[in-house]
């Protein structure tokens, strides 16, 4: 299935960024070889066509930065990978009004940044959740989902960003339960960002 080979490869690259971590508290580490560089907050809308649902999350992300065996050839050509760990709540409105609270812990984001002010970039994640819906065939509380999607940032500081995205996500039990719709929904989210380790072209 799609998840396990996504839990599969994202595993391994995992844990090549563990083994190439720095120690840590070791005497004299340096602050700067932290492999975080990014913070996240978003919000935005989500609708759903099928029984009309519409989604409200807040969402925040942890960035962080993969070895150098795979950040530099990527960086030669402007390209930027990094791990995403996302967390969400939303209110959850249509034929019920409700909630839902999810995680994404695998997600990647490729961004293409050479120091500029607009930066394009594109994500995937596969997560779960727990939703309060009960009315479109969904089967129970428990979810998975799986998510991608494009969007830019425009840097009003060097290392601070705003962003606007698109955001398709599917959510299904994957047989947990006996019903088992799945839900597609499309989203437009905003967001805020700061990118610590981020140097403008100009400072390079």
């Amino acid at each position: 299935m799609p998840h396990h080979i996504l839990c599969i490869l994202t595993s391994i690259l995992l844990a090549l960024t563990l083994l190439n971590a720095p120690p840590a508290a070791a005497a004299g580490t340096d602050p700067s070889d932290s492999r975080l560089e990014l913070v996240s907050f978003r919000f935005g809308g989500g609708h759903s066509e099928r029984s009309d649902v519409q989604i409200v999350p807040f969402m925040v992300q942890a960035g962080f930065r993969f070895p150098d065996l795979v950040d530099e050839p990527l960086s030669r050509i402007g390209l930027h990978l990094q791990w995403i760990v996302e967390g969400w709540v939303a209110p959850v409105f249509g034929p019920e009004t409700t909630f839902e609270i999810g995680m994404n812990p695998i997600a990647l984001r490729l961004a293409w940044d050479r120091g500029q002010t607009i930066v394009p970039f594109a994500s995937a994640g596969i997560g779960f959740l727990y939703t309060g819906l009960r009315d479109i065939g969904a089967g129970g509380g428990f979810q998975f989902d799986e998510t991608v999607g494009f969007g830019v940032e425009y840097f009003v500081q060097d290392d601070l960003s705003l962003s606007l995205a698109y955001r398709y996500r599917h959510m299904s039990n994957a047989g947990v339960y006996d019903d088992n719709a799945g839900l597609d929904t499309h989203y437009g989210l905003i967001g805020l960002s700061w990118h610590p380790k981020r140097v403008a072209v100009s400072r390079r």
